[in-house]
């Protein structure tokens, strides 16, 4: 799977910083996988072969994209995958508002996908009544937000190039004046 680094140019969302992503974690039903992305010699079409493989991924930065491989063994199974990482800098700050603009599942997918589920947890003294979320993708995906501060976005099946992406709107206050400042070097 690959997550791009930088917004589309076309979507307009003011933001022009790539995004810093670590802390990458890929596990399925049972276990979560070991990461072997700090071997210098990993290559994008790597196929680790035997028992050593199983249950491991890498994740190559490639510029303007991740690339993240994982590996794993299923005879005649369904397997589900929770794909988890953290985005250092995911808040493009304007004059009047903090914004999270994410591609959850991009459209280079030939294969539908699905069900998909995305919790997005906000700080926890944010205030919702002055928080809105936007789902972009398939019309037939659900938004709602929780009473606690969490976004729930959802669709059954993606149908191959389609992508599916949010859009929320957070109150400014929610953010320090510090992180503000930092965010907003190389915005707007």
């Amino acid at each position: 799977q690959t997550i791009n680094r930088s917004i589309d140019p076309t979507k307009n969302t003011g933001r022009n910083e790539p995004y810093q992503i670590s802390d990458w974690q890929v596990c399925d039903q049972i276990n979560c996988y070991q990461n072997f992305s700090h071997l210098k010699a990993l290559h994008r079409d790597l196929r680790l072969v035997g028992d050593q493989a199983q249950e491991t991924f890498f994740v190559i930065d490639e510029n303007k994209q991740y690339y993240i491989k994982w590996f794993y063994a299923a005879n005649n199974e369904q397997k589900r995958f929770q794909l988890g990482y953290l985005v250092a800098n995911a808040i493009t700050f304007h004059e009047d508002t903090a914004e999270l603009y994410w591609q959850f599942v991009g459209d280079e997918w030939d294969r539908t996908q699905g069900p998909i589920h995305v919790k997005l947890i906000l700080p926890e003294d944010i205030n919702l009544e002055q928080t809105q979320a936007w789902l972009h993708g398939p019309l037939d995906g659900q938004l709602s937000i929780a009473d606690q501060p969490e976004i729930f976005f959802s669709v059954d099946r993606l149908q191959p190039g389609t992508y599916f992406e949010a859009r929320v709107a957070l109150p400014l206050d929610t953010f320090s004046m510090e992180a503000r400042e930092q965010g907003a070097q190389g915005h707007l």
